[in-house]
């Protein structure tokens, strides 16, 4: 009876390592008093499938309007090996369906997630640490705030060229053939 206990002792620890390990981990906000997106919290923890998923609660400042920004998140594993991965959220490419820009005091929850590293044994990699910093924001009008030089805010500016070049091309479809031409564009029944 007592080994019989002792093992489903055993079992049930077993099955609670996993969960002491599943804790999210808090992550550590650069400052940056002068950016016009104050990140107000943020945290990783590990994703049902494997792998991580953050979160981050910014809050959009007072001066001026802003219509993107990137988060960038530095996460750090039990094997001291770092991983970068990035948030770019665009309010200006669907400014005729209703987007454009955020709000003064506007607060959004962002998610990026499904990143992680594995031992060579197969085994996931516990998450350490964490840090994340507000890369860069645009405004509706003036310059741009933060990192220039990063390959997300190229990305994103080449995203905007290619989406305003094609919505071009289907205005000036409209105004010569009108809403038939655009569905012939686009293939729509």
């Amino acid at each position: 009876m007592k080994a019989k206990l002792f093992l489903l002792l055993v079992l049930f620890g077993c099955l609670l390592v996993p969960l002491a390990s599943a804790q999210s981990v808090p992550a550590v906000v650069k400052p940056q008093p002068d950016g016009p997106i104050q990140i107000t919290s943020s945290e990783c923890s590990p994703g049902q499938a494997g792998g991580v998923r953050c979160s981050a609660r910014v809050v959009v400042g007072q001066e001026g309007l802003w219509n993107a920004y990137g988060l960038k998140w530095k996460l750090t594993f039990e094997n001291q090996r770092s991983i970068t991965l990035s948030r770019v959220v665009d309010a200006s490419l669907l400014k005729e369906v209703g987007g454009g820009a955020f709000k003064p005091g506007e607060v959004s929850e962002e998610q990026t997630g499904g990143f992680g590293l594995r031992a060579p044994d197969g085994k996931d990699l516990r998450l350490s640490g964490v840090e994340v910093e507000v890369e860069f924001a645009v405004p509706v009008v003036g310059r741009t705030w933060g990192n220039t030089k990063s390959v997300h805010y190229a990305e994103l500016m080449a995203r905007r060229q290619g989406f305003s070049q094609a919505l071009a091309y289907l205005r000036s479809v409209y105004t010569k053939e009108g809403a038939e031409g655009i569905l012939r564009v686009l293939r729509t029944p």
